[in-house]
């Protein structure tokens, strides 16, 4: 009799374990598996504040392609809008990264203004005659500008950070969300590392000239 309630204790143990266990969600921003932050540090510390607008979407519907067949990930298959995730991600790499100061709840006169927006967030899978490529692409614009002086802010930095990863041809190519992550990095480190060169953060940041791009 001992036996049978000791089985079942465990018993009752384990599938506890399995129905508290949930499967990662598909979140860049809470997924490791997904994305991993870029661990980005400044070498010299920055002097000034910014503020980072929420993060847009700036997409436009995509072209079909009559040459090859492309299944691109929906939005909704995804645990919350690319905006969301994309906004908590700069956020985060913007905070720890040390290229401002700190990053401010509002904006003011002596806080940089960072704008960031995206027009391609893509986690898709092509067709191809010998078998499938996995393909991930993402572009950030970004500008940047300094602190208010006589009522203008100065445009300190515009830039477009834009990364694809394709995959090799496969039976089984690789998890599209995984080659997203991994362009987003790659934008990511661009964008920490040239913020970090250009010294926007810091007080001696003189205007730059537009990107041609």
């Amino acid at each position: 009799m001992g036996g049978f309630w000791a089985f079942s204790a465990v018993a009752g143990c384990a599938g506890l374990f399995v129905c508290c266990t949930t499967p990662a969600p598909m979140d860049l921003s809470q997924n490791e598996r997904l994305y991993q932050r870029t661990e980005y540090r400044v070498s010299v510390p920055a002097e000034r504040a910014a503020f980072l607008g929420p993060v847009m979407d700036g997409r436009r519907a995509a072209e079909a392609s009559g040459r090859i067949s492309q299944h691109v990930l929906s939005d909704a298959s995804w645990a919350q809008l690319p905006s969301v995730m994309l906004d908590a991600i700069v956020r985060d790499e913007l905070a720890t990264s040390g290229v401002f100061a700190e990053l401010r709840p509002r904006l003011t006169p002596d806080t940089c203004l960072v704008e960031v927006a995206f027009d391609r967030f893509d986690a898709a899978v092509r067709e191809q005659p010998s078998g499938r490529q996995g393909l991930g692409g993402v572009a950030l614009q970004v500008k940047v500008h300094g602190v208010e002086v006589a009522g203008e802010r100065p445009l300190l930095l515009e830039r477009t950070y834009a990364e694809e990863i394709a995959s090799e041809v496969a039976l089984q190519p690789p998890n599209p969300r995984i080659l997203l992550g991994l362009a987003l990095r790659r934008a990511m480190l661009r964008m920490l590392a040239e913020l970090d060169q250009t010294s926007v953060g810091r007080t001696q940041a003189a205007a730059a000239p537009v990107d041609p791009r």
